[in-house]
């Protein structure tokens, strides 16, 4: 049978609501909860994982704003559970001032069940400022084709 319009077109864009708890290690994130699209169901806002539902070539953006801490946080999207080529958002705060928010995009293949989700840190364990009142963090994503 053919695909349904929700697996030809997965489109997910998942806000964070709260300040992202890190460490010095890069581990997964869950805390893009609030999915404000969710066509097809694919992210799961529990475990912040977009399975893809066929095989295709993806976007996917991970936006951030740093805390006011001097320190550096890094997201790297990672692919069933592996760093992809180590792609990453680095976002460098001073002292007493929060990072400029910026949007870090990639585009790659995926086969049908892959997932892929958002691993961080923060060179000194700090969490990164996320907030219901200013949507600067946000994890998203579409099948381009």
């Amino acid at each position: 049978s053919s695909p349904s319009l929700h697996d030809a077109l997965p489109i997910f864009y998942a806000t964070a609501e709260s300040s992202i708890s890190l460490t010095t290690s890069y581990a997964e994130i869950t805390a893009f909860s609030n999915a404000a699209v969710n066509i097809g169901t694919h992210y799961n806002t529990s475990t912040g994982r977009f399975t893809a539902p066929i095989a295709g070539v993806y976007n996917f953006g991970i936006a951030a704003l740093g805390n006011s801490t001097a320190t550096v946080y890094r997201f790297r999207l990672y692919k069933n559970g592996s760093h992809l080529n180590n792609y990453e958002l680095r976002v460098q705060t001073e002292g007493g001032s929060f990072g400029t928010n910026a949007e870090f995009c990639v585009v790659t293949s995926l086969s049908a069940s892959d997932y892929v989700s958002v691993f961080a840190l923060s060179d000194d364990g700090t969490d990164a400022f996320a907030s219901s009142d200013f949507r600067y963090t946000y994890f998203r994503g579409h099948l381009m084709g």
